[in-house]
This record gives C-alpha cells, structure tokens and sequence, in this order.
C-alpha cells in the first residue's frame, strides 16, 4: 500500500456509509496512509474504499483495487448489524479476498459474536427444503435474474416439499421477531437454498444444511450442491471462526485493526475457495 493513494466513497445521504467512512479514515491513518472521503462513485485513487454493494459497482469494474465494507456474517443482535461489517478486497461474500490466514486465526474471536450454545445440534432428518427469497442476484455467477433462480430451485424439489421465507432482516423487525420467523421456516426443513445471502450463514449455525451452486455465496465452501444423502453434518467450528475473522466491530476499523492483515493487498484465496473435511462427526 506505501505509495498508493487512497479514497473513501461513501454517500452523504446514508447515515451508515457517513458513519464508517470516517472510522475507516482514522483507522488508515493508524498505517500511515491520508485517505480522503468523497461522495464520487468513480475511481479517484489507487485504491478506493466502497460500502455497500449498491452504489460503487463501476469501481468493482474498472480493473482496479478496491476494499469492500458489507454486512456482517455473525451476530444475532442487532447490535452486531449495526457495529459490525465484514471487510475485504476486491469482492465482498464468496467472491472477497479476506486476507485470513487458517493457520494464524484468532481462534477466541468466534466468541466475540456468537456464544457457543447458539451453535445448535445438526437437525436434517425432515425431507422438506427451504427457500429463501432476497432481494436480487447479488453477484450470482449464473443468474442475471433472481425470479429464474426461484424457478429453478422450484424445478428440483417437488411442491410439497419446498417452503417459502420471504426476506426478512434483523434491522427491519428486531431480534426476538427475526429469530421467532427464522426457527418457525426452519424448524422442519433439512436445508435451505440461498442464492448468495447471509441467511446461509445463520442457517448454518442453527444446524441446517445449505444447498447452492453460487460461488457468490460466503457458505459456498461448506455447502451442498445437490439434495438429498450429500448434505451431511461437519465440524463448524473453523469455518464459523475463519468468518469472525473476516469481520470487524467499527472501533477496531477506527483503530486500525482491521487492516493488519490487508496492508500487503488482495493475497491469498476468495472466499468461495475455503475448503474443509465436510464429514468429521
């Protein structure tokens, strides 16, 4: 990064955006680097910070090097939606370059967002599936439209078998309301199909298999790809601590934790790359 400008784009407008552009100036210059805040969505740098998935694509596209603030992927607090955001280069979810290191995680962070008793036991005996609408495609790989991916997934599992969860979040209708829905749709499903949201994550905790054929999504590596005998129990542990380790709490932005591991640039795998024994239970 030494000799490479640096530009923050954040909207004016989105109280959120505003809120960590400025943590995030502070935190870079913990390293060093004078990044300027703009409200451009165009290139104006080296380097530029973008937040959010929505409003920077043409710097996701110009060639060029760009770190991503997104959603978190751990928290069942809406504490945790509001202070924390996962953070990477060159991509965000399963296409991000989070710049962890297996060997060399903190292994105490999974802690920091979720208490290990809401890691709940595999339950996959149901034949029944769920599936999970969100608002787009996100950076799917295979569909341009998300009503083709709703058709698709309703193609491969009969009628009878396929449940419907209409997008809800936790900042829209508060924690005991999202995970009363959230353990009502799952309670007798086997799996959830998610194109690429979080909900794959939460899914996941909550001892549910995931079906998705999206490298997009951030459980690709964990994932099934096919219904049915494949989806099996395994060890959550690493994945879930190497996601905690892809996040960050806004006061570790703004101290500049955050871009210890990210100064050398975008290095080592995706995402979407992570790989993991699936059958150790």
């Amino acid at each position: 990064m030494i000799g490479r400008t640096v530009s923050i784009h954040a909207s004016s407008n989105i109280p959120w955006q505003k809120r960590y552009a400025v943590a995030v100036k502070e935190g870079l210059s913990k390293h060093g680097i004078d990044a300027n805040i703009t409200s451009s969505r165009k290139r104006e740098s080296d380097v530029s910070v973008i937040h959010g998935p929505n409003l920077y694509q043409a710097m996701e596209k110009d060639g060029g090097n760009f770190i991503m603030l997104n959603r978190k992927f751990l928290g069942f607090e809406e504490r945790d939606v509001h202070d924390n955001c996962a953070i990477s280069w060159n991509g965000f979810n399963g296409m991000g370059i989070f710049c962890v290191d297996r060997n060399r995680m903190d292994g105490d962070r999974l802690e920091k967002y979720i208490d290990p008793r809401e890691i709940e036991h595999w339950s996959l005996d149901s034949d029944n599936y769920l599936l999970c609408h969100q608002h787009d495609t996100g950076r799917s790989t295979r569909f341009d439209d998300i009503n083709k991916w709703y058709r698709n997934v309703q193609r491969r599992v009969h009628p009878n078998n396929l449940k419907i969860r209409r997008k809800i979040t936790l900042e829209n209708v508060g924690r005991l309301e999202f995970m009363r829905s959230l353990r009502e749709d799952l309670s007798d499903v086997k799996a959830i199909f998610s194109l690429n949201s979080i909900v794959s994550v939460e899914a996941l905790i909550l001892g549910k298999g995931l079906v998705t054929d999206d490298k997009t999504n951030p459980c690709y590596g964990v994932a099934s790809s096919e219904m049915g005998s494949t989806i099996k129990p395994f060890d959550r542990t690493e994945f879930l601590t190497y996601l905690a380790n892809c996040q960050w709490h806004i006061d570790e932005i703004r101290n500049g934790s955050f871009f210890h591991n990210m100064e050398y640039g975008p290095q080592g795998k995706r995402l979407h790359e992570f790989s993991i024994n699936k059958y150790l239970i």
